[in-house]
């Protein structure tokens, strides 16, 4: 497994974009609507490192209620595999404990499937098969 991106939690995913933007980012994928958790994602990248931006779409959003209590903040390390299961497997056996089971993510044109896992000692992780 390998570093994919850091996820990061804002209120307002426009203003968010223009603050990165004029910290060096790029745009790396258009922002797009996941209405399945109700939120709205936009990849940026700048040299080697890749941000991911999640904003809750409304109150409804599972994401809502981790931004009212942390605020705009990094909250997740995503980590691309080639074999999700194989890799869930292990996490499990690490320690982590899934969050909610595989299920597609990303965009509905180059669908992925991603994977979330708790750890008390380092918090939350993605796993992007990809």
């Amino acid at each position: 497994m390998e570093i994919h991106h850091i996820g990061y939690l804002v209120k307002d995913i426009s203003a968010a974009i223009e603050k990165f933007l004029q910290l060096g980012y790029h745009i790396h994928e258009d922002t797009i609507t996941d209405n399945t958790r109700g939120i709205d994602v936009c990849f940026l990248a700048n040299g080697g490192y890749i941000v991911e931006l999640v904003s809750p779409t409304g109150a409804q959003s599972p994401m809502a209620p981790m931004l009212k209590k942390i605020g705009n903040s990094p909250y997740h390390i995503c980590y691309k595999t080639t074999d999700i299961e194989a890799d869930a497997a292990l996490l499990r056996k690490q320690g982590f404990v899934p969050t909610q089971p595989i299920a597609p993510g990303g965009q509905t044109d180059r669908p992925v499937r991603v994977a979330f896992f708790f750890n008390r000692h380092i918090g939350l992780i993605e796993l992007f098969e990809g």
